[in-house]
């Protein structure tokens, strides 16, 4: 191959590196990966287990958040959704509701390095604190987040009202 076939080759392929890091895919002259937060825009379905007291729930898997980012601040909107409960203290099936609404006090921080790649920290409300999330993104293909922490504010009809119960989240975006 002659040697300027082989220079255009590896400029080539130096390029495309850098044009995909600039969209996310991975780090382009820097071990830990790009310097902002990785672009959380978009549609995510969130699957998730609640409990509290007596309660174990599961809400509708069409439940999804639509999240916009500027720089670190997420906001946004939330679909609502039915939450189906099983009471262990009485064996009943209780329903209840996460009505539609917004994100609010969303942001998105960069916080670790796991195995070389970076790891972000993820926050943001349904409508309310009662009503938080927390979580990661990692790795440098941001279509997945996962939580361990979290607490959903489910309304529930008489005799049970308004209760906030403990939240195991995650989230792929939607298309990915």
């Amino acid at each position: 191959m002659p040697l300027m076939r082989k220079h255009l080759d590896i400029f080539w392929l130096v390029a495309a590196t850098c044009a995909a890091a600039s969209v996310g895919l991975f780090a382009c002259g820097s071990p830990t990966g790009p310097s902002g937060p990785p672009g959380v825009s978009g549609t995510w379905l969130v699957g998730m287990g609640l409990s509290g007291g007596s309660l174990s729930c599961t809400i509708d898997s069409t439940f999804s958040v639509s999240l916009s980012q500027r720089d670190t601040a997420l906001t946004g909107t939330h679909t609502g959704s039915a939450v189906l409960c099983v009471d262990s203290a009485s064996g009943q099936h209780v329903s209840g509701a996460v009505p539609p609404g917004r994100i609010v006090n969303g942001t998105i921080t960069r916080y670790a390095v796991k195995e070389g790649a970076p790891v972000y920290f993820i926050s943001f409300d349904l409508d309310t604190p009662e009503s938080h999330y927390t979580g990661e993104i990692s790795g440098y293909l941001a279509f997945i987040m996962s939580g361990d922490t979290g607490t959903q504010k489910v309304d529930f009809v008489v005799p049970k009202g308004a209760i906030v119960l403990s939240a195991d989240w995650g989230a792929r975006m939607q298309g990915k």
